[in-house]
């Protein structure tokens, strides 16, 4: 990137220094937002979190880990979180979700068929704390958590940054005259896509922000949420998005990302011209 000049500061230079600020912004929101997701996931007991590996003891000729045939053992110990789950256990586990109804898990063999006698090791997950009503209690994953508003600002910055990519490609289009804005040039072509991209780029940003918030939510429901409704106490969501899959929530971080590299693939291969519109000057700093 070329150095800055005050003297010779123009728009798309301002636009390029306010471009860089968000982007190392987002970054930094972003790494943070991973690492508050890792303790979180610890301090939850999330599958896997508390298991340590078997090592022979002090009197046994041998020394190390407990190699098995297929891994290592894990230390015997007193509690365990994982159990064995079978189809005629009372009350039955959720297995998944067909047509807003939830559906009991069903184990099966190796045929396919439904066994009464077969066991699937499940995990329970479980805060070291009661969770109450109030949605900042006991809640790492809840929707007003730490987690939550770090995944929402990273998706937010992205988005104003996707409205300044989109400002500088317009400002760096240099189209003259309305005239030639009404052609049906190259430039001007390139101008309204880039206008459409932009809006559709900061709508998925802004759902990806939103779904974030949702996909927190739906964590901590899982874990334990509860809400009391007069003397009953029932589990409860605090928003209505908790109830998309994992996987579509995964899709809309996805779909948003990559959406909003388009421009970017569109000039490495220098397809439609776009790398004649001014971007040679700065390095790609979106994430």
């Amino acid at each position: 990137m070329p150095s800055w000049n005050p003297k010779e500061n123009t728009a798309p230079q301002n636009i390029n220094i306010a471009r860089g600020f968000f982007a190392t912004l987002a970054g930094l929101l972003a790494l943070t937002s991973l690492i508050v997701l890792g303790t979180s996931m610890d301090y939850a007991n999330f599958p896997g979190s508390n298991l340590v590996l078997a090592e022979y003891n002090e009197t046994d000729e041998r020394s190390g880990l407990i190699a098995l045939v297929d891994g290592f053992e894990l230390v015997p110990s007193t509690c365990s979180n994982s159990k064995v789950l079978k189809n005629n256990q009372a009350p039955h586990i959720c297995g998944s979700v067909e047509d807003g109804t939830a559906k009991t898990l069903d184990i099966l063999d190796d045929d396919g068929k439904s066994d009464q006698s077969l066991g699937a090791h499940g995990w329970i997950l479980a805060p070291p704390c009661a969770k109450t009503a109030d949605v900042n209690v006991c809640a790492p994953f809840g929707f007003s958590s730490a987690l939550s508003g770090l995944g929402q600002a990273t998706f937010g910055v992205l988005a104003i940054n996707v409205v300044l990519f989109g400002a500088h490609t317009g400002l760096e289009l240099k189209l003259e005259s309305l005239a030639e804005l009404k052609s049906l040039g190259t430039k001007s072509v390139l101008f309204a896509l880039n206008i459409v991209w932009t809006i559709i780029a900061l709508s998925l940003y802004v759902w990806a922000a939103i779904a974030w918030g949702g996909m927190c939510d739906k964590i901590d429901a899982g874990l334990g949420r509860h809400v009391k409704v007069g003397k009953l106490t029932v589990s409860a969501c605090a928003t209505s998005y908790c109830t998309i899959s994992y996987g579509g929530f995964m899709a809309s971080f996805v779909v948003a990302l990559v959406f909003a590299r388009i421009p970017n693939i569109l000039m490495f291969f220098g397809i439609g011209g776009l790398e004649e519109a001014g971007y040679g000057a700065v390095d790609d700093d979106d994430l």
